[in-house]
This record gives structure tokens, C-alpha cells and sequence, in this order.
């Protein structure tokens, strides 16, 4: 499972839109982006996959789209060239896309959590395989597909809240398993503390946001037959067997960025307005749930197909790029390299790193593609 991958340490700047960030190193090459900016809402998930004759294909699930769009690479261009699915509640139709996956079978997996069904599509027939609803008291809000000899998913789930909840009540993320048949095998893989939401109670009115801008998450990545589970407010992996069987963590040794009063002024804003709610309003129980002196160590972290770790760092919120540091399986630093800040990573494979910028104002996405060069 482990080995060692070597590089030398470097931070990369991109400067403009396609330009080459060159190095001795590891660099990127924004090499693509979707011109039309009424296409995207706001990304939910995203995949890749090169097809023969380097045909590049991006799988998109958004957010108003009731359907996954295939996107191709056309020289510096991602256009649309078909969909998978439409709207509806029969096989094959979706209410709402909350998770896709290019699956170790190289099918597609789609998970509608309105409906509390995976869809799985063959995409070289762009067609659907077969489908199946969850047998599963709630529907969790995350799924995943693994399993390299056989179909097997994983879902996170969360109890459900009510306004009677405390802002302070402790809640964990219970990672269950399926079979291909949508049988819940195992209601607890794993289960971990959540503190992800930042929740807010006013007048007996709830509100809940999944992703504080601060950022301390708990975030799960599976590659193979492994789960890795990060904190963030840990600078370590942890590792897992597919049954959740523990095994030895991995430590990053990662720099820790403190904050600022300007980093508290921006989070307080942006929370408020993400929260529809008066910044006065939310302060108080905002500033309690914030870290007093850094920020968590952490922000997002991938596993690439070379077994190397990308990890997100957090940045000031005044500052417009973010530094990724890229480690191998036992820790060891090997590079770093710098994205735009509101660049949200959904997919780093096969040399290639798929997400979007997201505009709050506009509530519009772009769709953004990365050639890694090392």
C-alpha cells in the first residue's frame, strides 16, 4: 500500500488564466475551463475520466440540474456534449444529484438523496446498469463508491436535528456500508465526532451550515480497499481497513496559520450572509465555536492515483490563491503547489485536477481543469 514518492520542496504561483507554472518540481497548467457562465449553478460533485484517443470527459452533478452533464475537453474550452438521466422519480431520473463517482469498474455512480437511490450508469454505452433504492431507516447525505473485486458503498449519515437541539449537543458521523443491492451490511464502519455544522438557534428557528468558512471538518477519502479520515483540527490521516478496522495514522507534520482579527471580521461576514441572518445576530455564538489563536490545520485533502496526499491548507481570507502540499503515504513532504483561494478541488487523478470557482454573488460556477506536470 505505501510507498515512497520524491520531489523537490517548491511553491508554485499562478499568475493568469492557462498560464504554465513551471518549476523543477511538481507544477500545474489550467489547461481548460467552461466559457459559459450561465451553465453551472453551483458544482455538487465531479469526476473525470480519459477516454481512447485522450478524449477527457467531466462528469458534473449541480446543484439545479436534475441530470449528470458530460463535459469534454475541447481545446482550452469544457462543453457540454450530453447528459445522463432527467428530471423525475422513475429508473434513470433524478430530483436532486448529491454525489457522483467514477467507480473502480469505471462505471458511474449517482446518489439522489430526495429519493434514497443510486443510479449506475455505463459510460461507454451511456446507459443505465442498474439502479436501487437504500433499505435504510434515513437517507444519508454522502455516499461513496469502492470495492475493487465487487460494487460496495459507504455512506455518511448524521442524526437528524430538531429546534430543540442545543448549539453545543454532541453529534458523530456514522459511516455505513452497502451492498449493491442497496443493503445496509454495517450501520457503523466508523463513528467520529461532528462538529462540522456551525448551528444557530434564534426565536426557535434553526439554521444550519454544513461548511463553516473556518473550515474545521471532518472529511473522508477511500482509495482501494483504505478509508482515510482526516479532522481538521489534526495534522494527521487516519487510516482504516474497508471493515473499519483501525491501522496506523499517518502524520503530515503540517505548518499551522494563526488568525487575525481580519481573518474573524471576513468568517463573521461571510457566515452571516451564507446563514441569512444579521451579523449582530449570529456573533456571539459564531465567535464561541471559532478557534481562539489558528486556524485548523487543515482544510481539504485528496488521495491521488500515484498514492500521494493533497492536502488543502487554510489561507487568510484576504488572500486570493491556496497552497496545497502534496506528501507521500508515510508523511513525508515532497511539494507544494498554489490554486486560486475559492477554487473548490473535486477530483485529482490521472495527472489531472477537475473543480470549480464559485461565485457567492452570482451563484455561478466554473468548471476549471489542471494538467499536473511533474
Amino acid at each position: 500500500m505505501h510507498r515512497t514518492v520524491t520531489g523537490i520542496i517548491l511553491s508554485l504561483l499562478l499568475v493568469s488564466p492557462l498560464a504554465f507554472s513551471q518549476s523543477n518540481g511538481i507544477s500545474l497548467e489550467l489547461i481548460a475551463e467552461t466559457k459559459d457562465k450561465s451553465l453551472l449553478s453551483q458544482v455538487v460533485s465531479a469526476d473525470l475520466i480519459t477516454k481512447p484517443e485522450d478524449r477527457l470527459r467531466i462528469y458534473i452533478a449541480d446543484v439545479f440540474t436534475p441530470a449528470v452533464l458530460i463535459l469534454e475537453k475541447q481545446e482550452n474550452d469544457l462543453v457540454v456534449i450530453n447528459q445522463l438521466g432527467r428530471d423525475g422519480k422513475g429508473p434513470g431520473e433524478f430530483v436532486e444529484i448529491n454525489a457522483l463517482q467514477i467507480m473502480p469498474d469505471n462505471n458511474l455512480m449517482t446518489y439522489d438523496r430526495n429519493l434514497g437511490r443510486v443510479t449506475v450508469f455505463n459510460l461507454e454505452m451511456e446507459k443505465m446498469e442498474y439502479t436501487f433504492s437504500l433499505r435504510s431507516a434515513s437517507f444519508p447525505m454522502n455516499f461513496y463508491a469502492a470495492g475493487v473485486q465487487q460494487p460496495i458503498f459507504y455512506a455518511r449519515a448524521e442524526p437528524y436535528f430538531s429546534d430543540s437541539d442545543a448549539t453545543d449537543m454532541k453529534r458523530t458521523i456514522q459511516m455505513q456500508k452497502y451492498d449493491a443491492e442497496g443493503n445496509l451490511l454495517n450501520d457503523s464502519v466508523l463513528v467520529k465526532p461532528s462538529n462540522d455544522a456551525f448551528i444557530f438557534q434564534d426565536r426557535g428557528s434553526m439554521a444550519v451550515n454544513p461548511e463553516p468558512v473556518w473550515g474545521n471538518k471532518s472529511i473522508f477519502r477511500f482509495y482501494r480497499e483504505y478509508i482515510y479520515y482526516a479532522w481538521g483540527d489534526n495534522s494527521s490521516v487516519e487510516v482504516y481497513s474497508a471493515n473499519g478496522e483501525k491501522l496506523p495514522s499517518i502524520s503530515l507534520n503540517l505548518p499551522r496559520l494563526p488568525i487575525t482579527n481580519d481573518d474573524r471580521k471576513r468568517a463573521l461576514d461571510f457566515e452571516a450572509f451564507m446563514m441569512d441572518k444579521r451579523k449582530r445576530t449570529i456573533k456571539d455564538e459564531f465567535l464561541k465555536k471559532m478557534p481562539d489563536d489558528y486556524w485548523p490545520w487543515l482544510q481539504d485533502f485528496f488521495v491521488d492515483d500515484k498514492e500521494r496526499f493533497w492536502i488543502g491548507m487554510p489561507h487568510h481570507l484576504k488572500e486570493n490563491t491556496r497552497n496545497w502540499r502534496i506528501h507521500d503515504m508515510k508523511g513525508n513532504f515532497i511539494d507544494e503547489v498554489t490554486l486560486p483561494a475559492n477554487f473548490t478541488v473535486h477530483q485529482i487523478k490521472k495527472n489531472y485536477i477537475v473543480g470549480e470557482l464559485f461565485n457567492f454573488k452570482r451563484f455561478r460556477s466554473s468548471v476549471q481543469l489542471y494538467k499536473i506536470h511533474e
